[in-house]
C-alpha cells in the first residue's frame, strides 16, 4: 500500500462466520483505506449494511507475493465486509491512515531539485497536521548526474519513517504542482490532489499568505536532516573552509545534460533559459565582478579554465574554482555535496536557475539566486551572447547552445531574419547540429526562400530526422515528435501540423499531388467511376458523395498560402488535373451548383458523353 504500517490503526472487529463466507462488522460506518488478505481468488464484497453488498471492483485490487489488497483509500464509507470463495483460513487486516495527509516529494533529476522538494515537505508538514514523506532512487545519467542511495545519504530510522515505495506512486510532471492555498486548507480532504494528499516539486513554495522571510526556516530545516556521519563530517570541514575566505561570489556554469545530452533538441525553452548558462553571459559577469573575490562552479573542466586563462591573459584578473577544495578522493556525489556546501558560504549566487544554485542559496543566504536576466534585459543578453560568442575556447556543444540561447532572444526581440541567419550560419561553422540546420531552415521559410531551405534541408540525415523531428514553435521552443519522416507524412498523417519546417519537407520532397487529389474534384470524379459499374453500386453514389462532401477538410498540415509551383512534384500535380477522373467530379460539382436550373439532369444526359467523347479522341 501507499502508506506504511505505521501510518494507520489496524481496525477492530467482530467476524460473522457462515458456510460459504466470512463478513467482519466494523461495528460503525468508517472509511476505511486498506483490506489485506492472503489469497490472490478471494471474492471480496463492502456494504453499508448486511444485505446491500457490492462486488470490490477488480481494478482495486494489487496483488504482492505474499498478500493481496484491496485498496480502497477512504473512498467509500462501509461497516460490512464479506469475504467469499474461500480455499483456507485468511489472516485478515484494515486499516485506516491515522494521518491526515502525506507529502510526498517525487524526482529523477539533480540534488538540488530533490532536496528543495524535501524542504519544501517539511515546511509544509511542520506548519500543518500533515506528514512528511519522500521517494528517492539511485540516478546515473553520464557524467553530469550522480545521486547515492538513499541508504548513503540518511540515517536508518529518518528512512524508516519517511522513506516510501516508490512502485506504489505513479506521477508525471504535470502534478507536481501544489495548487494556491493557505497553510492550513491544505489540511483538507476536498483540496487533495491525490488519494494519500499532494505530490510536492521543487519550485520554491507558492502558497497563499506565505511569509516574505520563509527562506530563513530551509537553512535550520536543511542542517536538521539527518544525514549519515561522513557527509555531517564534510559539511563541517567545507563550511570552515570557506569561511577563511571572508566575502566571495559564485558564478555556478550549468551545462551538463542540457549542453551535452539529448535535452538540447528535447528541451522546453524554459528548461534551456533557466537550467544552464552560455559561457558569454559567465564571462560578462565575471567582469562585472572584477571588485570581488569570484569562484566559479561548474561542469565543463575545459570551459572554466579557459575562462580563467583568457580573464588572467586579458585583465591580469584572478578567479577561483570551488572545486580547489575539495578532496579529490570522494567519490563523484561526495564531491558534489561538497561543491553545495562550500557554495552556500556565499554572499552572492549567479546562476541561470538551477536546483543545485537555488537550494545552496536557500541554505546559506536563504534569499533566491541572482538570475542573469534579472541584471540584463533581453536585448543586453542578446548583445551579450552575439559580442563575446566564441572568444572563449570551448567545446563546439557549448557554442551550440550559446547559438540556441542566442536564437530564442532574437525572436523574443523581434530580430529580422537575415541578421537571424547570420549567427545561425555562424554557430553551424562549428557543428551542421540538426537543430541549427531546422532552425536556419525555419528562417529561410519565414521569407519564403525554398531553394535556401531546400540547401540546408539536404545537409541533414535522413536517419537522423526519423528519429528526431521537430516542432519548431516558440512557447514549446523544440518539442519532440514521433511523426515518422517524409514516407509517413505523405500518407496517413492522424493528427493536423502546421508548422514551417513541416512545410519545408513537403516542398522538397513533393506533396503537390497529395493535396491535388485531396480536392473534391478528384475525390468526386474516383467515387463516380469506381461505382458506376453495376446498378446496385450506381445506387450508393449519392450517399457517397455527400458523406465525402461533409467529411472533406483541407490538409490541415499544409499551408494553403504555398502555390503548387513550389512543390518538386508540381508537373505530375498537372497532369492529374487533366484526368478524367478530376474533369469528371468539376462537372459533378459544377452540375450541382446549378441543380435548380436542371444542371443535374445536363450532367448525367450531355456533360458525360462529351467528356468520354474528348478523352477517347486524345
Amino acid at each position: 500500500m501507499i502508506f506504511k504500517e505505521i501510518d494507520c490503526d489496524i481496525l477492530d472487529n467482530d467476524i460473522i462466520k457462515k458456510d460459504t463466507c466470512i463478513i467482519y462488522d466494523l461495528g460503525k460506518d468508517i472509511d476505511i483505506d486498506i483490506i489485506r488478505f492472503n489469497d490472490k481468488n478471494v471474492v471480496v464484497s463492502i456494504a453499508k449494511d448486511d444485505e446491500k453488498f457490492v462486488v470490490c471492483d477488480k481494478t482495486l485490487f494489487k496483488f504482492y507475493e505474499e498478500y493481496t489488497e484491496v485498496q480502497l483509500y477512504a473512498t467509500k464509507e462501509l461497516r460490512f465486509i464479506k469475504f467469499e470463495n474461500l480455499s483456507h483460513e485468511l489472516d485478515i487486516k484494515i486499516f485506516k491512515r491515522k494521518i491526515n495527509l502525506i507529502i510526498m516529494p517525487i524526482h529523477n533529476s539533480g540534488l538540488g531539485d530533490r532536496i528543495i522538494a524535501i524542504l519544501n515537505a517539511i515546511y509544509l508538514a511542520r506548519h500543518t497536521n500533515l506528514k512528511f514523506g519522500f521517494l528517492w532512487s539511485e540516478l546515473k545519467v553520464d557524467d553530469f548526474i550522480d545521486i547515492a542511495k538513499k541508504e548513503d545519504l540518511f540515517e536508518k530510522e529518518f528512512l524508516f519513517n519517511h522513506c516510501y515505495d516508490e512502485k506504489e506512486f505513479k506521477w508525471s510532471w504535470s502534478n507536481l504542482s501544489l495548487p494556491r492555498l493557505t497553510l492550513k486548507e491544505y489540511e483538507k480532504k476536498e483540496n487533495f490532489t491525490q488519494t494519500f494528499g499532494y505530490f510536492m516539486g521543487h519550485g520554491f513554495l507558492n502558497v497563499a499568505n506565505l511569509p516574505d522571510n520563509y527562506l530563513t526556516e530551509y537553512k535550520i530545516l536543511f542542517y536538521e536532516l539527518p544525514f549519515k556521519k561522513e557527509l555531517k563530517s564534510l559539511m563541517q570541514d567545507m563550511n570552515e573552509k570557506a569561511k577563511k575566505l571572508g566575502d566571495f561570489v559564485v558564478i555556478h556554469i550549468r551545462s551538463g545534460d542540457i549542453v551535452y545530452g539529448k535535452r538540447m533538441w528535447l528541451a522546453h525553452e524554459n528548461f534551456i533559459l533557466f537550467k544552464a548558462m552560455p559561457t558569454e553571459i559567465a564571462l560578462e559577469l565575471i567582469i562585472l565582478n572584477f571588485d570581488k573575490k569570484v569562484f566559479l562552479a561548474y561542469e565543463d573542466e575545459e570551459q572554466a579554465l579557459n575562462l580563467k586563462t583568457y580573464i588572467k591573459e586579458k585583465y591580469n584578473k584572478e578567479i577561483y574554482f570551488i572545486r580547489t577544495f575539495i578532496d579529490t578522493k570522494l567519490d563523484k556525489f561526495k564531491q558534489t555535496f561538497s561543491e553545495l556546501i562550500f557554495m552556500s558560504n556565499a554572499k552572492e549566487i549567479y546562476s541561470g536557475g538551477s536546483g543545485f544554485s537555488r537550494l545552496a542559496s536557500a541554505i546559506g543566504s536563504t534569499k533566491y539566486p541572482t538570475h542573469y536576466n534579472t541584471i540584463f534585459k533581453q536585448e543586453k543578453i542578446f548583445d551579450i551572447i552575439n559580442k563575446n560568442f566564441a572568444t572563449i575556447k570551448i567545446h563546439y556543444l557549448q557554442n551550440v547552445y550559446s547559438t540556441i540561447v542566442l536564437y530564442i532572444f532574437a525572436r523574443k526581440l523581434n530580430k529580422d531574419e537575415k541578421a537571424i541567419q547570420e549567427f545561425l550560419l555562424r554557430g553551424l561553422d562549428f557543428d551542421k547540429h540538426p537543430v541549427l540546420l531546422c532552425l536556419v531552415i525555419d528562417s529561410c521559410l519565414k521569407v519564403y526562400d525554398f531553394e535556401k531551405a531546400s540547401f540546408y534541408l539536404k545537409q541533414i540525415k535522413l536517419d537522423i530526422f526519423k528519429k528526431y523531428y521537430f516542432m519548431l514553435n516558440y512557447d514549446i521552443f523544440l518539442k519532440y515528435c514521433e511523426t515518422r519522416f517524409v514516407n509517413a507524412l505523405k500518407t496517413t498523417i492522424q493528427k493536423p501540423i502546421n508548422n514551417d519546417l513541416c512545410k519545408t519537407f513537403f516542398c522538397i520532397y513533393g506533396m503537390s499531388v497529395v493535396i491535388v487529389k485531396n480536392h473534391l474534384s478528384y475525390k468526386f470524379g474516383k467515387i463516380l467511376i469506381e461505382n458506376s459499374h453495376s446498378f446496385i453500386s450506381c445506387l450508393k453514389i449519392p450517399y457517397l458523395l455527400f458523406a465525402t462532401a461533409i467529411n472533406h477538410k483541407n490538409l490541415d498540415y499544409l499551408d494553403a498560402s504555398i502555390p503548387l509551383k513550389y512543390y518538386s512534384d508540381y508537373q505530375e500535380a498537372l497532369k492529374i488535373q487533366k484526368y478524367f477522373t478530376y474533369k469528371l467530379g468539376s462537372a459533378w460539382i459544377k452540375a450541382y451548383k446549378n441543380k435548380w436550373r436542371l444542371g443535374l439532369l445536363k450532367f448525367i444526359f450531355k456533360d458525360i458523353k462529351e467528356l468520354k467523347k474528348r478523352y477517347k479522341k486524345n
